[in-house]
């Protein structure tokens, strides 16, 4: 009997173990180093940590962007809110891609639709596919906008369209590294 217990016992440390190395990998913020300020989805939180494969094929880390803002997207193609949102940034986007990064991540999860829906309307920016920035970010709705810093600090947070000058105001004030919105 106490054998039984001491066993059910190291099992069940190690279940939390594997489960508390697995969930601290997949949120702790790597690249991003600002003390005192925890991990999360909302305005003034770190960002979580990211991986996604894009829809060339690569993989793009939130490690690899740290130092540069970044504009993380949610869409569906069926989206009729994101596909305005895309024509403006479409239009207003290129004045500032060298400074911010802008990355589509399709909620419908399908790499060869999300490549061949960036190529017929003629977008230029990343477009990714990945499961775990949905769950992560807690994107309960396509076109939901994340603008972070390029410290990684979650500068704003919303579901819904952006219009024209909102959105040239957030592109302009993340290429001179703004923190404020």
């Amino acid at each position: 009997m106490r054998i039984k217990a001491i066993m059910a016992l190291n099992v069940l440390l190690l279940a939390f173990i594997l489960w508390s190395h697995f969930e601290i990998d997949r949120l702790q913020p790597t690249g991003f180093a600002v003390s005192g300020i925890s991990v999360g989805t909302e305005v003034g939180d770190i960002a979580p940590y990211f991986k996604a494969k894009l829809v060339d094929g690569t993989d793009i880390t939130s490690e690899e962007i740290a130092g540069k803002p970044v504009i993380i997207y949610f869409f569906a193609s069926w989206c009729p809110t994101c596909r305005e949102e895309f024509e403006t940034l479409k239009a207003v986007y290129p004045k500032y891609s060298s400074a911010v990064r802008l990355i589509a991540i399709d909620m419908d999860g399908d790499e060869s639709d999300a490549a061949k829906y960036r190529d017929s309307m003629g977008y230029d920016w990343d477009f990714a596919v990945s499961k775990e920035m949905i769950i992560d970010y807690e994107a309960l709705r396509a076109s939901t906008t994340y603008i972070i810093s390029k410290d990684g600090i979650i500068l704003y947070k919303k579901s819904g369209a952006l219009d024209k000058d909102n959105w040239e105001k957030a592109l302009e004030r993340l290429s001179n590294s703004l923190n404020t919105f």
